[in-house]
C-alpha cells in the first residue's frame, strides 16, 4: 500500500496520456505507462490481488486530480478566507460538477456508479 500512496503522489508531476498494461510473464502485475512519448515509459508497477483495482486509480489519478483541483480553484478562497458563499451558486455548481464526476467515474468502472441515478 505504502508503495501506491507513493505512486499516486508522484502522479501530479507525470503529464501525458497513462495506460495499464499487463507485465509479461507474471500473474498479477500490473504497469502504469506513459504512453504518449513515442516509446512506453513505466512509470509505476502494482502487484498482488489488488492490482487492478490499483491501476484503475493510478491510471485515472491525473483526471481525478484535476476534479478536486476545480473545486478549489471554484471555493477554495472562499472557504480559507471564510467568505460568504450564495447557496443558489453552490448548487448550480455542485449540479454540474456532480454530473462530471459521475461521466468520469462512469469513464473508470465502466457502468453506472454506486450511489447514482440511473
Amino acid at each position: 500500500m505504502r508503495g501506491l500512496l507513493q505512486a499516486i503522489a508522484r502522479l501530479p508531476q507525470v503529464h501525458g496520456s497513462l495506460s495499464v498494461r499487463p507485465i509479461a510473464g507474471t500473474a498479477n502485475e500490473l504497469c502504469l505507462v506513459r504512453t504518449d512519448t513515442g516509446i512506453r515509459m513505466p512509470v509505476a508497477v502494482v502487484s498482488g490481488d489488488e492490482a487492478p483495482g490499483y491501476a484503475q486509480v493510478l491510471s485515472n489519478a491525473p483526471v481525478m486530480l484535476d476534479l478536486l483541483a476545480a473545486v478549489l480553484v471554484r471555493w477554495g478562497k472562499a472557504v480559507e478566507d471564510d467568505t460568504e458563499i450564495d447557496g443558489g451558486d453552490a448548487v448550480e455548481w455542485l449540479s454540474l460538477f456532480t454530473t462530471e464526476v459521475r461521466d468520469v467515474l462512469r469513464g473508470i468502472v465502466g457502468q453506472q456508479p454506486p450511489g447514482t441515478p440511473r
